[in-house]
């Protein structure tokens, strides 16, 4: 799909549009092009991220197995810090947080919320985790109820391995901190193949749309 069935979804009317992708593809700069098409998370007031807070806490959203089961994925990741396994829980646990949010907010305001890297990137940041396949299984599975609620914008340009890796050195990618060439390349090959999962599993939401240009303006 192209930018022409992306204007169809933002038409469509639904709650939230998240988008996701590989790292170093382009989704900020997707993102920032869509002027006025949307409200972007980060324009969200404070309350409505608030009232997120406490249903998460509160009203659980998720239910405690599903806490365990993100915690034991980040656990398990292959990276060595301690430091970083605790941050990558913290962020899937802030996934839900911005989902409640930015659903709270669309439905006040009676207006798209477009979220960056939300419910549906966590495929990504599992990705190096034990038994990766049955996690993914149980995530698609346990989480659908999320799921069928998004309507899901995917960068996938076709962008080199060396283009890739270039940006992300740039950016100083924090997850890559100390990678030999090798594990960079590594990286950046089991982002693509989550990418494809993740594809693969378009019937879990609401609505798919691929998008190869990063050209948003004309929307």
């Amino acid at each position: 799909m192209e930018l022409n069935s992306l204007n169809s979804m933002i038409n469509s009317n639904p709650f939230i549009i998240e988008v996701t992708g590989i790292s170093g593809i382009g989704k900020t700069t997707f993102i920032n092009n869509l002027e006025g098409k949307y409200i972007p998370y980060c324009s969200i007031k404070s309350r409505h991220k608030f009232f997120a807070f406490i249903s998460f806490f509160l009203l659980k959203i998720v239910s405690i197995r599903q806490i365990i089961w993100m915690f034991n994925c980040s656990i398990s990741s292959n990276h060595i810090s301690i430091i970083f396994k605790l941050n990558i829980f913290r962020n899937l646990l802030l996934k839900f947080i911005r989902f409640e949010a930015a659903f709270h907010a669309s439905a006040s305001l009676s207006r798209i919320v477009l979220v960056d890297e939300g419910v549906s990137h966590i495929p990504f940041l599992i990705q190096d985790s034990k038994n990766l396949d049955k996690n993914l299984d149980y995530f698609f599975t346990e989480f659908k109820a999320f799921l069928n609620q998004i309507s899901l914008v995917v960068i996938d340009n076709d962008i080199s391995d060396e283009v890739i890796c270039n940006r992300l050195l740039l950016r100083g990618h924090k997850r890559l901190a100390g990678y030999s060439t090798k594990e960079f390349k590594l990286f950046i090959k089991n982002n693509r193949s989550t990418l494809n999962k993740i594809i693969n599993e378009e019937s879990r939401f609401q609505k798919v749309s691929t998008i190869k240009s990063l050209n948003a303006r004309n929307l």
